[in-house]
């Protein structure tokens, strides 16, 4: 079971939605809580009431010196980070036709942005933190992905790209930091009352009263979701279980595709097939084996 009391938490987009619920249910947890975010009026209300110790950073997920200085403000002041949330992130233009939100309908900037947020903006944030936690073999990784991530989908392209290869890369990180008692858990949720679509109209430059996503779950319930799979160690957290059938469509037309393609001649049964679990863990072991070896021929 996770201890939280004392840990210091970053929760990244930490501002408003999501972010914030989990910033206030880890604060109710006892943890030195760090919210990060570009919004910085957003920034100066999140301190009303908050359950306990806070700090606010402004932070582009974007920006890597920003990650540097973040880093070192907070281990001037907490101390090493025990607990990441990334959960930073924009959608695709809202409210825009369908028949005009395809790729090819696409800016370069509109694409680059998705990723580099989306995406690239929690690989920023495990690159600063994550070897910390390995060495000190202690921590846990959030990232919050999307049903998108599990489902592709078209009018919503570069926010699913970005959001299924968030769900790649938590689930490739989980394994790479097991062995050093680190956990990953990849949050997975469907509609949530939030001001994403405000926010990303906001920052297009339209001007409306503020709304939420009508029709979400509330975010302190998808907080409380985060806190029992942090607790648990979980692979994935998932908000809406009604989207489980279009997900089981996908895995049957992939496993349609392996079904009428054969075995390939040069496979060997005998050894682990390259880029699955069974061989990355096959080749650490080695790894480590030989460099035990090289050690206690050192010795000798």
């Amino acid at each position: 079971m996770f201890i939280f009391k004392d840990q210091p938490a970053l929760v990244t987009g930490g501002a408003s939605g999501i972010g914030l619920a989990i910033a206030r249910a880890l604060g109710e947890k006892g943890c030195k809580v760090v919210i990060a975010d570009y919004d910085e009026e957003a920034l100066k209300t999140v301190s009303d009431g908050f359950p306990g110790t806070l700090m606010t950073i402004k932070l582009d997920v974007r920006d890597r010196e920003g990650w540097k200085a973040a880093k070192e403000k907070i281990e001037a002041e907490f101390g090493p980070l025990a607990i990441l949330v990334n959960n930073a992130g924009v959608m695709d233009k809202p409210g825009l036709a369908m028949s005009k939100s395809g790729l090819v309908d696409y800016s370069f900037e509109q694409w680059d942005r998705m990723i580099a947020i989306n995406l690239t903006g929690a690989a920023n944030g495990i690159m600063t933190f994550g070897g910390g936690m390995r060495d000190r073999q202690f921590g846990h990784i959030v990232n919050t992905c999307s049903t998108q991530g599990l489902i592709p989908t078209a009018g919503v392209l570069g926010y699913s790209v970005a959001k299924n290869g968030l769900v790649a890369l938590g689930e490739a990180l989980r394994d790479e930091l097991a062995p050093s008692h680190v956990g990953v858990t990849n949050l997975v949720p469907g509609v949530v009352a939030t001001h994403l679509a405000w926010n990303e109209l906001k920052q297009e430059g339209v001007e409306m009263p503020k709304f939420t996503l009508p029709g979400g779950m509330d975010p302190a319930d998808v907080a409380a979701m985060v806190i029992d799979g942090i607790e648990n160690n979980k692979p994935f957290v998932i908000t809406h279980g009604e989207y489980a059938p279009y997900y089981n469509e996908r895995v049957l037309r992939i496993q349609a595709a392996f079904a009428e393609t054969p075995v390939s001649a040069s496979y060997d049964p005998t050894k682990p097939l390259a880029g699955t679990r069974e061989w990355a863990a096959g080749e650490l072991k080695k790894e480590q084996m030989e460099a035990a070896a090289a050690a206690e021929k050192k010795d000798a």
